[in-house]
Parts: C-alpha cells; sequence; structure tokens
C-alpha cells in the first residue's frame, strides 16, 4: 500500500537528549555513564533496563580509558618539549 506524502506526517516527536533529563555534557565527564544512569533511574526519569546498564557500564569504562590515555599523551608531550629544549640547548653550547 502506497500512502501519499500528503498524509505522511513531517513532524516526528523530539528525540530525548541529556538536556531533557536536567544533565550536561560536563556532568557525563565528572560523573560518568554508569553513575549518572543509575541515578536517574533512581530518580524515576528512566526505568531500568538491565542492556542500557551494560551499555553505560561500557561507556564509562571507555571513558576512563580515554582520560587515562588525554593523561599519558600529556606526560609524553611535556617530555618530548623537555628532551626538545635540551638538544636545543646543547645545539647552541656546541
Amino acid at each position: 500500500m502506497i500512502i501519499p506524502s500528503a498524509q505522511i506526517s513531517s513532524t516526528s516527536p523530539p528525540s530525548p537528549t541529556l538536556s531533557n533529563f536536567g544533565v550536561s555534557y560536563s556532568c557525563v565527564l565528572s560523573e560518568g555513564p554508569l553513575t549518572l544512569y543509575r541515578n536517574l533511574v533512581s530518580q524515576g526519569k528512566l526505568t531500568h533496563d538491565s542492556y542500557q546498564e551494560n551499555v553505560a557500564s561500557e561507556l564509562d569504562n571507555l571513558l576512563s580509558r580515554l582520560q587515562q590515555y588525554e593523561m599519558e599523551m600529556e606526560d609524553y608531550h611535556v617530555s618530548c618539549t623537555s628532551l626538545l629544549l635540551s638538544c636545543q640547548y646543547l645545539v647552541v653550547i656546541v
């Protein structure tokens, strides 16, 4: 059955976003997805779903790994910069 385009509604219900739940992205970064998910469930804003809880747990793990990687890269760049400055100093002396 073909539905004429005039009968198809172009407005769809809005997709839920973090702001719908009173949550900011900085809050996600500071508390972590799993903690936020559990808080929203305990507040009755979401219904518990074990699949979503597992996804939030995996996202939490990924966030932790990315934050650790970022710290390692900052340390790496600091040590590279120090090494480069040392080499430049040696070149000037020689």
